[in-house]
């Protein structure tokens, strides 16, 4: 899928977002920001179980070592936990994508490579799309 086409399915997805959570139906909501919650990961998570109404607990910090479930989710979230031979069933090629995670601590780190991928055509593709920059500056991206 070209850059362009997967900054036009976050620009929707996300403005979809903004509208339901504006609309009359005044359901509450809480914006999580994957930057804030990557950095602050414990403050991140006490703030969102009080958006919950639930108590915080340290094990939150560290969800690999619950029993994973198949439904929904994403088990390759746990790959980089794995003790040596230990094996998740997901394909081979989720886990040649960790490696960049692996050695690195849960929380406390930013994954910015989807925009040192990108290729100065391909940033200028994104810029370009209709509402992108209202989109994102709605979400707090400056």
């Amino acid at each position: 899928m070209p850059a362009w086409k997967g900054a036009e399915i976050w620009r929707d997805i996300n403005t979809r977002a903004i509208v339901a959570a504006n609309s009359n139906i005044s359901v509450p909501y809480l914006l999580i920001r994957y930057e804030q919650f990557a950095v602050n990961t414990h403050a991140e998570l006490k703030r969102i179980c009080s958006f919950l109404d639930i108590s915080f607990d340290d094990s939150l910090l560290r969800f690999w070592e619950v029993p994973i479930h198949s439904l929904g989710g994403n088990a390759s979230a746990y790959l980089p936990y794995l003790k040596e031979n230990e094996t998740l069933n997901v394909p081979k090629k989720w886990h040649e994508g960790v490696r960049h995670h692996t050695g690195k601590k849960f929380g406390e780190h930013v994954d910015k490579r989807w925009i040192s991928g990108l290729n100065a055509q391909e940033m200028s593709e994104i810029f370009k799309i209709s509402g992108i920059a209202d989109t994102a500056a709605l979400l707090g991206y400056d």
